[in-house]
């Protein structure tokens, strides 16, 4: 079975964030896991995903990372 993984990577930017969870949410067909890559050091981004409603197949990881790729490289590790 093939398993669809989305891998978003986020810095400072709740906003943008949000929408992008909200799109992923619409598709018809939802991912097998979403990966959340936050590598800010600022709290509202691990607040919302902690304290909002998420879907079961949404999952975070929120530490600081050496940039763009070392951010994608740990998605695609977790994935």
């Amino acid at each position: 079975m093939t398993t669809i993984s989305v891998i978003t990577i986020c810095f400072n930017n709740l906003e943008e964030l949000q929408k992008t969870c909200a799109a992923v949410d619409a598709q018809t067909l939802h991912p097998q896991e979403h990966w959340i890559i936050n590598g800010s050091t600022q709290t509202d981004i691990a607040e919302w995903l902690a304290n909002h409603p998420q879907p079961i197949y949404r999952k975070w990881l929120n530490e600081r990372d050496n940039g763009i790729s070392d951010a994608f490289n740990k998605g695609i590790a977790k994935a």
